[in-house]
């Protein structure tokens, strides 16, 4: 939820942006754009506005589509079997015994601030829709009251300008005590509601122009749009730009409609319809209703309105032609822009190449990409897969969009922290055992002396802010920059005496994208250490090792209020010489563990991996 408000916030910015355009496109072009083309300006902005709540966008899936097909190339070829294949006979239940999980919760006490605006947002929320529903019971009354209409001349009328219309359902007029102007309303069922004395005030020419206008509505399905546009006045009650661009869509609509009913009166006409809409706005202006049409409306709208009967007229083809173009090319504007809203995706990438966090870039140019449909395989998390074939150099990502969000490395980032420690002497190949002071932990496993291999076998996290405590917070800084690890941050000078919860807390960031780079920096000598250190650190990561192949990894698991949120499972493996790197990353509310990313993992590797 926390996360939802915060990106809502966003984009609730971003949307006084997109209003601007139809806003400025009407200014500029007002004398080369019809009645209904400016309408149709205003309504591209309503599927925009429903962005933020959606979990995708077509635009996204297009890209994503072409990218795969422009960029994809075919993948060497692949071994005959995988790894998971080749031993699932001889797999040892010391393999299984190193993955388990051994997360200590953080108690995270998250921001009031976020849900305080979630709560105002709702409590708007719930006013707003109350405000509608009190105008559909007004409308219930309006209803009852009613009674059908028994005058010929107007039953003539109606049934006329049906048939000019070509409208061939028969819709229905009624007589409403009270009411001031002609209105249509109904979704399914729709009808016509005329003032119990427009009979005998109003002449039937201009009878007719009220029945015309109010048709063009229903042939317009303008019901529809009304209906969408009170989701969005429910939804985005606050946002004074939105609030700007549903009056403005509603003054469009009935300018649309004058255009309309013009077109079909012809030039000839537009005196005669001006004059009916000059009377209406002198004796019958009311305040527009989101629950109806009505050719009536207050002042503002009324001006409007007969400026634009004033310049109507006929447009040639080229006039079309233009309309047609700037309708378009504002809607692909509009189309690939909208993605952004979303997440406020791209926005949140500009930031993160300021502050070194949250998303990492990911440069495509000159990679061999193959994007693979894992789902199947992560089941109902949601998550990302990399894996990378240094021989051939390609590459395999499921959710490159989630491969590129940092997140907590968890006990992953155990695998640099005991190069760190190796590097600084703190312990050594040969001699890195740390004795236990005998506190209490949850885990047995953790009651004990521990060297290297068994402190990543059992991920103890004592024993790695051992070393952290010894080489300082400064020096971790300094480690973590040299190595390029994700956000490169690891606390404060604050916490300069305890930087042990860094990799856990969110403090300290990688994407899963990440993770491969620096394994196969790890794998290849690449990164500033020794290699008898490296070497180390690649003894204490087997998991598997035979005449078939070698698996080497490191779980990681991420606990919220002692819910499983995060879980890593990075690493590589080595069949018939060839190196392949990987890492895999789930999210969900619960049961996001690293031995369940360990599992999926193995699943996917079979699946990529075997002909």
């Amino acid at each position: 939820m926390h996360t939802f408000i915060i990106r809502f916030t966003l984009d609730c910015i971003l949307l006084s942006l997109f209003v601007i355009i139809p806003a400025a496109l009407k200014r500029l072009l007002r004398s080369r754009l019809s009645g209904q083309m400016q309408y149709n300006l205003w309504v591209l902005l309503l599927p925009v506005l429903f962005v933020p709540f959606l979990p995708g966008h077509p635009a996204k899936t297009l890209l994503s589509f072409l990218t795969q097909k422009l960029a994809l190339t075919k993948r060497g070829s692949a071994p005959a079997a995988s790894l998971s294949s080749q031993t699932s006979a001889t797999q040892t239940s010391e393999t299984f015994g190193r993955i388990k999980d051994f997360a200590m919760p953080v108690n995270v006490r998250e921001s009031v601030f976020p849900l305080l605006l979630f709560l105002i947002w709702t409590i708007g929320m719930a006013v707003t829709a109350a405000f509608l529903f009190f105008s559909l019971i007004r409308l219930g009354r309006l209803k009852k009251s009613a009674r059908i209409l028994e005058d010929g001349q107007i039953f003539w009328l109606l049934h006329n300008c049906l048939d000019n219309l070509g409208i061939k359902r028969r819709i229905p007029i009624y007589l409403a005590p009270g009411l001031k102007s002609p209105v249509i309303t109904g979704l399914f069922c729709p009808a016509i509601f005329i003032p119990a004395g427009l009979c005998h005030t109003y002449t039937p020419q201009e009878i007719r122009h009220m029945l015309l206008h109010e048709l063009q509505h229903y042939r317009r399905k303008d019901a529809w749009i009304n209906h969408l546009a009170n989701i969005v006045r429910i939804l985005y009650w606050f946002h004074p730009a939105v609030r700007y661009w549903l009056k403005e869509l509603r003054l469009a609509q009935e300018i649309a409609c004058d255009t309309a009913v013009l077109a079909l009166l012809g030039t000839d006409g537009c005196k005669d319809y001006g004059c009916t809409l000059i009377r209406f706005a002198k004796e019958r202006s009311l305040s527009p209703s989101p629950l109806w049409n009505s050719i009536g409306g207050n002042m503002r709208q009324m001006r409007e309105r007969i400026l634009n009967i004033a310049e109507f007229h006929p447009l040639s083809r080229p006039q079309k032609f233009f309309q047609y173009t700037v309708l378009l090319l504002t809607a692909a504007f509009l189309f690939f822009l909208s993605p952004v809203l979303s997440a406020g995706e791209e926005i949140r990438n500009i930031a993160a190449d300021f502050s070194g966090s949250d998303t990492y870039r990911f440069d495509h140019s000159g990679k061999d990409i193959t994007y693979s449909d894992l789902s199947s395989c992560f089941g109902t998390y949601e998550g990302s897969f990399v894996l990378y074939n240094a021989s051939d150099n390609t590459w395999t990502i499921y959710n490159e969009e989630a491969a590129r969000i940092r997140t907590a490395p968890a006990s992953t980032y155990k695998i640099y922290d005991a190069l760190l420690g190796l590097d600084e002497g703190i312990i050594t190949p040969a001699d890195s055992l740390l004795s236990w002071d005998k506190t209490a932990y949850p885990f047995p496993e953790w009651e004990a002396d521990q060297n290297l291999d068994s402190a990543m076998k059992n991920s103890v996290n004592w024993y790695f802010q051992r070393i952290d405590a010894q080489a300082g917070n400064s020096r971790i800084r300094t480690f973590l920059k040299s190595i390029a690890y994700g956000n490169q941050t690891a606390g404060s000078n604050k916490t300069e005496d305890r930087p042990a919860q860094y990799w856990i807390d969110g403090t300290l960031k990688i994407s899963p994208l990440e993770q491969v780079i620096l394994l196969e920096r790890l794998f290849n000598g690449k990164l500033p250490a020794a290699p008898s250190s490296v070497d180390a650190v690649k003894e204490a990561l087997c998991l598997q090792k035979d005449e078939s192949g070698s698996l080497y990894g490191k779980t990681g698991t991420v606990k919220m209020n002692s819910q499983e949120v995060s879980g890593w499972f990075v690493g590589y493996t080595e069949i018939e010489q060839t190196p392949y790197f990987f890492a895999t990353n789930i999210q969900g509310q619960t049961g996001a563990a690293g031995s369940r990313a360990y599992e999926i993992t193995r699943a996917v590797l079979d699946t990529l991996l075997t002909d």
